[in-house]
């Protein structure tokens, strides 16, 4: 055969040869690893896994392949590559690669390692699958099955209260929480009705609420008390029926959770609320409350009979909308401008006629101050207003009195005596009162002859020490002071019995020298002592309110059995502190512990025997754990749990044991404990630099299923973790 004959006879194989290559379903390989490149060679199946056409590649092999390597994978397949190399064993990996367009695929490569003719170059020749569906599915299905294997965990390790059951309330599940609330064992509720544990009285409504379940209505919502284990319980249920495709209702499923706490904070809020709307009512003086737009949020009982006038007329409308204002448009406009300036921050007050009772006009006194909250942001407006038709009326009484005096002061005089106020002349010259009416007698005891002729000092020795310094310079007040304009002035004064009494003082200059300056003041004295003692009684009512606004704060964060923070409490402090810690980026330690057969203590012992037993720890526990930062809080039942913010694991340890230790300690008989004849705890402890991957119910149950490894491994112990940040 000539050397041409061969050719084509090799040529016709490698032709035969490459479309049986290009027939797999996967790319095909031969890439030397030292010496030459000329037997290297990839089948054009590269368009189809990458997107790359075969004559674009670059035979630089595992450079351009590693380009299109997954980055997190590039090492990875590389110390695969050099293992082969070595060892001569064969290459099957599998890692991500990158396409011209972007897409990210899972491949598997298998390849093995050859030598050519030569004896001398190496080859890797391999093949490469697209595997991305089959890796899919396993992936999608190993999700499915940690999915309901993290339900059911979740389910059981739930503190919430959950029961399944079907339509004629026979249970056909309840998780761990639901037994222990009500100290039931699985086996003796499963196929068994609810009826029993719900309280006798509430047992009707719960039934018909229940029964209304419907493809109408498929959830309700319920709160009743329950028989649990440590009594009388107020609970809420939210329970949702599930229907088969005909609609019919075929199963019931049920989440509860204890309100007790909450029932009890809402009675005494109940009982105080009716206390406060007593006092707000019985006010002599018109109030309101107002949202900083003005719309009327409450409205006291003295403003209504006012007006004649009920509460669904007032309350939810702009103030400005109701009948007292209507008087005018004038009268609307100005009360809106002044909601406008209080909800700026301002505290107004004018007086103004409105419309009261029969449409009449009647002159008040009215104010409207802003109120802060803790972030001095303006939530409300307090409004009052005080009839003062009799007041002006003096007022207006003074005022002709005042007239009549530049004429006649034998009518002066006769009309001074009318009004219900002092009235004098006082001569800034000479340093004393010209004039007073005979209402000095009345209001303070001495006549006017004794004013008028007393001695400036002896005068003076009548104010209250705290209010002399008005007495000095007293011309320099009234320098300033234009005609008809009103110095008004509030001080104490001592009555010629010996008391003090509370005057305000309202001056208008009366008579100006040839240079303008005041040489007469004319002025009236009213006796404010009892609306003094009103506002004083109206300080301590409020002060008497803050204390027990803050008595109410402390008890609804307050366990009522053990005096230490309840789970609200806990909640709220742990919230603060993961958020604090995680700025800080500094250890938040937790520890969860729980009375070891705590149940059969109860049936041994009796409940009243439970309590004392929960309150010697909680006592114990306070003791330990002294750090002001530092919370020792009831969990539920019998668990307990304490916060150690700037505690890392070891530190927390240590606590956990002294407590374990101190709980032994105490010595409290047992006799049923299936690990000691005195009472002992079970303690989970946790640590974690607080960061954005978990929250504070990860760290929780983190710290439960460290307690139940404690328990698992029986009880009596200390088992720690550090919580890892998933990756």
């Amino acid at each position: 055969m000539s050397r041409k004959q061969t050719e084509e006879q090799l040529s016709e194989v490698e032709q035969k040869y490459r479309t049986l290559v290009e027939q797999i379903p996967g790319v095909v390989y031969v890439s030397p690893i030292n010496n030459t490149t000329k037997v290297a060679y990839i089948s054009p199946q590269l368009q189809q896994l990458l997107g790359i056409a075969p004559e674009d590649w670059n035979f630089g092999f595992f450079n351009s392949w590693l380009d299109y390597t997954h980055p997190s994978d590039r090492d990875r397949l590389w110390q695969a590559v050099n293992t082969t190399i070595a060892t001569g064993e064969p290459l099957r990996i599998e890692y991500r690669m990158i396409r011209r367009d972007g897409r990210i695929i899972w491949v598997r490569n298998q390849a093995n390692l050859v030598f050519c003719a030569d004896g001398q170059t190496q080859l890797l020749q391999g093949l490469v699958f697209d595997i991305s569906d089959v890796y899919d599915e396993l992936c999608l299905r190993k999700q499915v099955q940690e999915s309901e294997a993290r339900y059911r965990t979740i389910l059981e390790d739930q503190t919430e209260l959950i029961a399944r059951g079907l339509p004629d309330g026979t249970f056909t599940f309840v998780n761990e929480a639901y037994c222990r609330f009500f100290g039931l064992e699985r086996d003796k509720i499963i196929g068994q009705h609810y009826e029993p544990v719900v309280f006798e009285e509430d047992r009707e409504r719960v039934f018909s609420l229940v029964n209304s379940i419907s493809l109408e209505n498929p959830v309700i919502t319920i709160e009743n008390r329950a028989i649990a284990c440590e009594g009388v319980r107020w609970t809420q249920w939210i329970v949702q029926g599930i229907f088969d495709e005909q609609g019919m209702l075929v199963e019931l499923q049920s989440v509860g959770r204890d309100i007790t706490e909450r029932k009890l904070v809402e009675q005494a809020l109940s009982e105080n609320e009716q206390k406060f709307r007593a006092i707000f009512n019985q006010t002599i003086q018109f109030m309101g409350l107002l949202q900083p737009n003005g719309i009327v949020l409450e409205i006291n009982q003295t403003a209504l009979d006012f007006a004649g006038i009920n509460r669904e007329e007032v309350v939810g409308k702009p103030f400005w909308e109701v009948k007292w204002w209507t008087i005018s448009l004038n009268t609307q406009e100005q009360l809106k401008t002044a909601i406008a300036a209080a909800a700026n921050g301002e505290s107004i007050r004018y007086e103004v006629e409105i419309l009261g009772r029969d449409a009449q006009a009647i002159a008040i006194d009215f104010s409207l101050r802003p109120i802060l909250d803790e972030s001095r942001r303006i939530t409300l407006l307090i409004s009052e207003g005080r009839d003062i038709t009799e007041y002006q009326a003096a007022l207006q009484e003074r005022r002709k009195a005042e007239e009549a005096l530049r004429s006649s002061q034998d009518f002066l005089q006769k009309v001074a005596n009318t009004v219900p106020h002092i009235l004098y002349l006082f001569d800034l010259l000479k340093g004393t009162s010209v004039y007073l009416n005979e209402k000095s007698a009345t209001v303070l005891g001495y006549s006017p002859e004794e004013f008028c002729n007393a001695d400036p000092h002896w005068f003076i020795n009548c104010f209250h020490p705290d209010d002399r310094h008005l007495c000095y310079d007293i011309a320099n007040r009234f320098v300033n002071l234009n005609d008809n304009e009103v110095l008004s002035t509030e001080y104490r004064f001592r009555h010629k019995n010996g008391e003090w009494r509370w005057l305000n003082t309202r001056e208008v200059v009366f008579a100006r020298d040839a240079n303008g300056s005041p040489t007469q003041i004319l002025g009236s004295v009213e006796d404010i002592s009892t609306r003094k003692e009103a506002e004083v009684m109206l300080r301590q009512q409020a002060e008497g309110e803050r204390l027990i606004n803050e008595e109410l704060q402390r008890l609804a964060t307050l366990d009522g059995l053990t005096q230490i923070a309840n789970r609200r409490r806990f909640d709220e402090y742990l919230e603060s502190e993961w958020q604090r810690l995680k700025r800080e980026q500094l250890s938040l330690s937790l520890i969860l512990l729980d009375v070891d057969f705590f149940k059969l203590y109860n049936d041994t012992y009796g409940h009243l025997g439970g309590d004392d037993c929960l309150r010697q720890l909680a006592s114990a526990l306070k003791n330990i754990v002294k750090r002001p930062a530092d919370l020792v809080a009831r969990y539920g039942g019998e668990e307990f749990t304490i916060i150690l913010p700037n505690t890392e694991i070891q530190g927390a340890i240590y606590v956990a044991q002294t407590i374990r230790q101190a709980v032994r300690d105490l010595a409290i008989p047992h006799a049923q404990s299936r690990v000691c004849d005195r009472v002992t705890v079970s303690l989970g402890v946790v640590s974690i630099v607080p960061n954005s991957e978990i929250s504070p119910p990860d760290l929780i149950n983190a710290a439960d299923k460290a307690l139940y490894v404690a328990k698992q491994q029986g009880r009596d112990q200390v088992h720690a973790v550090s919580v890892v940040i998933p990756s």
